[in-house]
């Protein structure tokens, strides 16, 4: 045993530093970032490493058996109590091989590969990344511009270019800071604007406290503000809430009173206000969000319009996002060309196609910026009854707990969990500095229902997650995402019968690999090396010539079994997997029997 595990892994390091040798003076490193050229070509090297560790072991195996049997002073019998005690040896062996196949295909090489690529793309996403960070600094957006900044800067962090915009930026966020701290003085440590941040934790009785204090000051627009606050935070038919609509008409009659100012600039900056703030509360929130922000420009230190702003600000928030969110180059997307099915609300199908989607970093994807989304919806009669089409949306995780009774109702009767979260879909976007600049989305609908600008997928927000790694060939995904997948997958517009072939092919793929290993060391015993026999140095020119010959072994039979699941799946249907399974331990079976009637002569 001690013999055995030496000699394979001499054979296997010796191997993998051919491997990576190789790699080192072969992989070229065009176009990969001069800092990141080691790691690619070490990466290189292990993806190299996973796809021959398979044929490297079972090499190893096979010349030590052939050393290991050939030296044995026993004699073994068929059958005999000795040759069992060599099995278990055999059986330790394949198994902790297998281990580390499966280990290396399954878990080490898709992160391997995940990692070559995002290599292989920082020059271009580092481009990306600059090219915006210049962009937004032109355009006044130094947060924006700082962040894209950031992002290049963790790949290339030695870039004299991008030190300089790095440093360019941080000097001009700083002066902003300093400036607003000048411009505000006495402003934002105004216990009024104190309460503005708190609010929304106020009670209605001190609500009307301050709408009170508001009205004796003459700011009848502030006091109607806090009225209503007031009446939203009182118990329905309670003292307070009366007495909050009572004081809210009162103020709503007397802003409607022109008011006369001695300085024809505050009179007319009051009527500016006046105008947004009626905006604001009749429901006109894009265009009181414009007002308040052309304000807010000119008075950058007013108390009231930095606070009517961010109450505009929050509210187009629950209605639109902001265009500057959405990442401007495809480079910088996580996934492309995703298309899914849903049984949606009215128990017909609907069809979701998106060019690209970008996940916001550090939200685990709970936010998610879409490319180019288009909706279709059929009916139960499979009749096409609206689509949509809309060039960015954007798509967040929404408890189903926060929504409406009738929401949860019809989310519920779509068999959502209640404990769950559900896709939230927003369809329109704005400018945030410029009016008039939006993207809304395109509705061809054969039904007299008003367009929606929010929509809500009736499906669990986490398989939504392991949607958006589906691939149309699921031979690339992660195996924890097909097995979790595949009760439902047709639900979701694919094919049970093709991710069930890989599912079969991929878990029964471990015991081939035990049942090749025990076969080795029956191969190794059948041509084990005589006792008298010496280790001769020329056969180590034989070894790589034999690792060739068992990766081509390992490929026909790889394309032998795809073919063989295919024909069980065309016949059988989901049965075709436990059969699989039950072939797969016969030929185990077999193996073992056949190593166990070996002796020796």
């Amino acid at each position: 045993m001690k013999r055995l595990i030496i000699t394979s892994c001499v054979y296997s390091m010796l191997s993998y530093a051919v491997i990576f040798l190789f790699s080192l003076f072969t992989v070229s490193g065009e176009g990969i970032f001069p800092n990141m050229v080691l790691s690619y070509r070490v990466m290189k090297s292990l993806q190299l490493s996973c796809i021959w560790l398979p044929a490297i072991l079972i090499t190893a195996f096979l010349v030590s058996y052939s050393v290991l049997f050939g030296k044995s002073p026993k004699v073994f019998n068929r059958f005999s109590k000795e040759l069992k005690k060599l099995f278990k040896t055999v059986a330790i062996v394949a198994i902790v091989g297998t281990g580390l196949i499966t280990l290396a295909t399954e878990l080490f090489l898709p992160m391997i590969e995940k990692k070559i690529t995002y290599l292989e793309k920082s020059p271009q996403l580092y481009e990306e990344y600059v090219t915006l960070a210049k962009k937004y600094e032109e355009e006044g957006y130094y947060a924006t511009a700082f962040q894209y900044a950031k992002a290049a800067e963790y790949i290339a962090p030695t870039s004299d270019e991008l030190i300089s915009l790095t440093a360019d930026l941080s000097s001009k966020l700083d002066t902003i800071q300093v400036r607003n701290a000048i411009d505000s003085e006495g402003v934002f440590s105004d216990p009024e604007l104190e309460f503005y941040k708190n609010v929304g934790n106020s009670s209605s009785y001190a609500l009307l406290q301050l709408a009170r204090e508001k009205s004796t000051e003459g700011d009848w627009l502030n006091a109607h503000y806090y009225a209503l606050l007031a009446m939203e935070a009182a118990e329905e038919g309670s003292a307070n809430e009366t007495e909050a609509k009572e004081f809210a008409a009162e103020a709503w009659n007397q802003l409607s009173v022109p008011t006369r100012f001695d300085n024809a600039t505050a009179e007319a900056l009051f009527k500016e206000k006046k105008s947004a703030y009626f905006k604001l509360i009749s429901g006109d929130v894009v265009e009181a969000y414009y007002d308040f922000h052309t304000l807010l420009e000119k008075n950058p230190s007013d108390v009231d319009i930095v606070h009517y702003f961010s109450v505009a600000e929050k509210a187009m928030e629950e209605q639109f996002f902001f265009l500057d969110e959405v990442p401007e180059s495809s480079d910088l997307e996580d996934r492309q060309n995703l298309a899914f099915s849903y049984t949606n609300l009215k128990k017909g199908k609907s069809i979701f196609y998106a060019d690209g989607l970008a996940s916001v970093y550090g939200t685990g994807g709970r936010i998610q910026y879409i490319r180019n989304l288009h909706i279709y919806d059929f009916d139960s009669q499979g009749n096409c009854v609206q689509s949509l089409r809309v060039p960015y949306a954007k798509i967040m995780a929404q408890p189903i707990e926060t929504l409406s009774e009738k929401q949860q109702s019809d989310l519920l009767a779509a068999s959502v969990n209640k404990k769950s979260d559900v896709p939230l879909v927003m369809l329109k976007a704005v400018d945030r500095s410029n009016r008039g600049v939006i993207s809304e989305p395109e509705w061809s609908r054969n039904t007299g229902d008003t367009p929606d600008t929010i929509l809500m997928l009736p499906i669990d927000f986490k398989d939504f997650l392991l949607l958006k790694n589906i691939s149309f060939d699921p031979t690339e995904m992660p195996l924890a995402d097909i097995v979790r997948l595949l009760p439902k997958v047709e639900d979701f517009g694919y094919a049970q019968e093709t991710f069930g072939l890989t599912v079969g092919f991929r878990l029964t793929t471990p015991f081939i690999f035990v049942v090749l290993c025990i076969f080795v060391a029956t191969l190794g015993w059948n041509y084990r090396l005589l006792p008298d026999s010496h280790f001769r140095l020329s056969w180590l020119f034989v070894f790589p010539v034999l690792t060739v010959g068992v990766y081509v072994m390992l490929e026909a039979i790889n394309y032998a079994m795809r073919l063989l699941h295919y024909g069980l799946f065309s016949l059988l249907g989901i049965f075709a997997l436990p059969v699989a399974i039950l072939c797969t331990l016969l030929c185990l079976i077999l193996a073992s029997l056949s190593f166990l009637s070996r002796k020796s002569e």
